[in-house]
């Protein structure tokens, strides 16, 4: 699983799968709640050389779940200060909420 290599740090596994048929818009259903990216997932957990990758690649700072959550606050929610400023410098957006 492709989730399991983001939430790991896994860069090399997800770049491999993105060079292939693999898509930076691509979503899976984590705790119920759908529309989880692999930006928030890398985020979630702190891995920020995955995180710039995936910015690098053109994933979407500000995308929401389906709550309403993005990486910003999976980020912040798990205290991964590096991993915020790199958001926050990529364009994140500070006031988007959710639900």
């Amino acid at each position: 699983r492709i989730e399991a290599a983001a939430e790991n740090g896994k860069v090399d596994v997800v770049q491999t799968w993105l060079s292939g048929a693999g898509r930076l818009d691509a979503t899976c259903v984590r705790r119920g709640v759908s529309g989880w990216t692999l930006l928030p997932i890398a985020a979630a957990h702190g891995h920020k050389q995955l995180v710039e990758v995936l910015l690098k690649r053109g994933a979407k700072v500000n995308a929401q779940d389906s709550n309403g959550a993005t990486a910003l606050i999976a980020a912040a929610a798990n205290g991964h200060v590096q991993v915020v400023e790199t958001l926050l410098r990529h364009g994140a957006e500070i006031n988007l909420l959710d639900s």
